[in-house]
């Protein structure tokens, strides 16, 4: 559906658990499962989920734990995924784990090209228990950090409109990168914003500006209420969703930003989400004051993943930079140096 979620075989049972580690759904087999939950992405379809058990069971499950048909084979599964994962690890790397000096590792393209592969391994269950939990976050961070280097190899291979780039950073005050695929759906003056478009997932990227610098773009219910608004200037009106939020900073071309995460819904197309930022630029346009910059990012809901959408969003904006009135960019200010 979308949602970043992870499916595991239990003893006897099929998990789905969301990012934060809360369980979705379960659903019960036969006996003890043996394989690793097999997802089949299906373009224009739901996915189906396959796992085998050691009394020869294969099920097949669908998206949201149903049972689609359960069969016997001729013979039961057996051990398969400790074995390939051992035959992965040197034997050195096999002492360390036992020693509990390493406990993962990354094997980029093991099987396939663009594929990262992580292994985790421990002498025993509680050890795995205890040093998954306390490396978790730097396990997901391995998936968050591969995908986006992967957005980031495709925008270096792909030809972007520089042109337009160039007439943005003049015209407008900013400079974005705007792939081939992407073009401009509508512009505004009140309020100030140019709205571009991508289709097969659909994506927006909006770039609103006011003028001066806008002392509440750090907090939540503010970014929001200006989302709002702005989603009703939209030819393709939309309405953000109150729950759920969360709120968080980064740096746009060294300048300190405030980034709004959340959903959103339309009665003319399938909502999903939104990245919403805010950064003050000085200068901007060569305005005394500088100009406050709001970066709408928003993805509608597909049948495939919206993961490889949303890290092409988030490289996107990565790439914004406000512009002084010759059109270059704008990066932090500099202390100025002592005498």
């Amino acid at each position: 559906d979308g949602a970043g979620e992870i499916v595991v075989a239990g003893r006897e049972e099929i998990l789905a658990l969301d990012a934060n580690g809360t369980i979705r759904w379960r659903t019960k087999g036969h006996v003890r499962f043996m394989t690793v939950p097999t997802v089949w992405e299906r373009p224009g379809q739901p996915a189906l989920i396959y796992a085998a058990d050691t009394g020869g069971f294969l099920m097949c499950l669908d998206s949201t734990g149903k049972v689609v048909w359960d069969v016997k084979l001729n013979a039961a599964a057996s051990w398969s995924v400790a074995a390939l994962a051992e035959r992965l690890m040197d034997p050195a790397l096999r002492d360390r784990v036992r020693k509990e000096e390493s406990f993962w590792l990354r094997k980029p393209q093991a099987f396939a090209s663009g594929q990262l592969l992580v292994i985790a391994a421990a002498p025993g269950a509680a050890s795995f228990r205890r040093q998954f939990l306390a490396a978790a976050q730097d396990l997901r961070q391995a998936f968050v950090d591969h995908e986006e280097e992967k957005a980031r190899s495709g925008l270096r291979s792909s030809a972007l409109q520089q042109s337009l780039e160039d007439s943005l950073a003049l015209a407008c005050g900013f400079r974005l990168a705007i792939p081939q695929d992407w073009f401009i759906i509508q512009g505004a003056e009140s309020p100030a914003f140019i709205r571009f478009r991508a289709l097969r997932p659909d994506r927006w990227i909006t770039v609103h500006w006011v003028d001066g610098l806008d002392s509440l773009a750090g907090e939540a219910s503010h970014l929001l209420a200006q989302r709002q608004a702005l989603g009703q200037a939209y030819l393709d009106t939309d309405i953000s969703l109150p729950q759920p939020l969360e709120l968080d900073t980064l740096r746009l071309n060294g300048l300190a930003a405030t980034r709004l995460a959340g959903l959103w819904e339309s009665p003319s197309l399938p909502g999903a989400s939104f990245l919403f930022h805010a950064v003050h630029v000085p200068g901007a346009r060569g305005l005394s004051q500088g100009r406050t910059f709001y970066i709408d990012a928003a993805v509608a809901r597909t049948e495939g993943p919206l993961s490889p959408s949303l890290h092409e969003l988030v490289l996107l904006v990565s790439t914004f930079a406000g512009t002084n009135a010759e059109g270059s960019s704008i990066g932090p200010l500099q202390p100025e140096e002592e005498e």
